[in-house]
């Protein structure tokens, strides 16, 4: 899988990209057809909410790409969240009957 990174208002550091990396390895245990994964990271230093870091990850798999955001308080909670949610999409994709994945229905 290829990942891309993209980071607003702060640098990522080496430790948190191994970190992100090996999340998203799980993933490929649930479902091993993902092409690419896309994760973009922004950090608000003057947020209201105290939730400032927000986290989207793409992931393109055959037939359709899933999408997850979430914002917390500081990267390691927010990448938690996001994690779990991509995961769900990730396997309910997988369980859909094979017809459905290759034509999505419309909602």
């Amino acid at each position: 899988m290829q990942i891309k990174y993209f980071s607003k208002n702060f640098t990522l550091t080496s430790e948190n990209e191994a970190s992100i990396e090996k999340k998203l390895a799980s993933l490929e245990k649930i479902y091993q057809r993902i092409m690419a994964a896309r994760v973009n990271m922004i950090f608000y230093p003057h947020h209201k909410e105290k939730k400032n870091f927000e986290i989207e990850i793409k992931l393109e798999v055959p037939g359709q790409d899933l999408y997850a955001k979430a914002e917390a308080d500081n990267l390691a909670s927010t990448f938690d969240l996001v994690e779990e949610r991509i995961k769900d999409q990730l396997r309910e994709f997988k369980d859909r009957p094979v017809a459905e994945k290759r034509h999505p229905r419309l909602e």
